[in-house]
C-alpha cells in the first residue's frame, strides 16, 4: 500500500513518491485496508508533478484503476529527462 514509485504515464521514477504526486481528490473504495477490513479502502486521484498525468489509484490494492488524463512529455523539464 504505497503511492506508485513510477509515474505510469511519463515513467519518471522517483524515491520518494509522495513529492511527486499531489492527491486532487479522495473517495471510499477500492482495496479494504489490511488493518481495518470492515472500512472501505481509498481511491485516490493523483496528478504527476512531473507530466501533469492524472490518475486514479487503489491506495490499498497498490495499482492503478484508471487513466483519466495522459500527461504531456514535453511538459517535463530538461532538468528532469533522461533520454540516454
Amino acid at each position: 500500500m504505497v503511492y506508485p514509485r513510477r509515474c505510469p504515464s511519463c515513467g519518471r521514477d522517483e524515491p520518494s513518491p509522495e513529492q511527486l504526486y499531489s492527491t486532487r481528490a479522495a473517495s471510499d473504495g477500492g482495496t479494504p485496508s489490511p488493518w481495518r477490513p470492515e472500512q472501505p479502502g481509498r481511491i485516490l486521484d493523483l496528478r504527476c508533478g512531473a507530466c501533469w498525468a492524472l490518475f486514479r489509484w487503489d491506495y490499498f490494492g497498490s495499482r492503478m484503476l484508471e487513466m483519466i488524463k495522459e500527461g504531456d512529455p514535453d511538459s517535463i523539464s530538461e532538468a528532469v529527462r533522461s533520454d540516454e
